[in-house]
C-alpha cells in the first residue's frame, strides 16, 4: 500500500510541477501577446500598396513590384485572368 501511494505522489507532483513549467513557459501567450511575423507584415505592405495602386490608376500593376513575381501572389484578378 505504501509502495502504491508514494507512486501515487511522486506522479501527482511530477504533474503539478510541469503545469507550473508550462504555464510559465506559455505566459506572454496567456496574456495575449503574438510575435510578430514580417513576411505577414510585408504581405500586408505590399497588398496595400497594390491597392492602393489600382484605385489611383486602375491598372494592376504598382512601382518596384511590377518586373517581380509578387505582384500575381497578391493580386487575384491578375491570377484569374492568367489562367483563363
Amino acid at each position: 500500500m505504501r509502495n502504491g501511494l508514494s507512486a501515487f505522489f511522486i506522479h501527482f507532483f511530477v504533474t503539478v510541477f510541469f503545469v507550473i513549467v508550462a504555464l510559465a513557459y506559455f505566459h506572454p501567450v496567456l496574456q495575449g501577446k503574438v510575435i510578430e511575423q514580417s513576411d505577414i507584415v510585408q504581405f500586408t505592405g505590399m497588398a496595400k500598396e497594390q491597392n492602393d495602386f489600382r484605385k489611383k490608376t486602375g491598372g494592376s500593376r504598382t512601382g518596384p513590384m511590377a518586373p517581380s513575381a509578387e505582384c500575381p501572389l497578391i493580386n487575384w484578378e491578375l491570377i484569374i485572368l492568367m489562367i483563363m
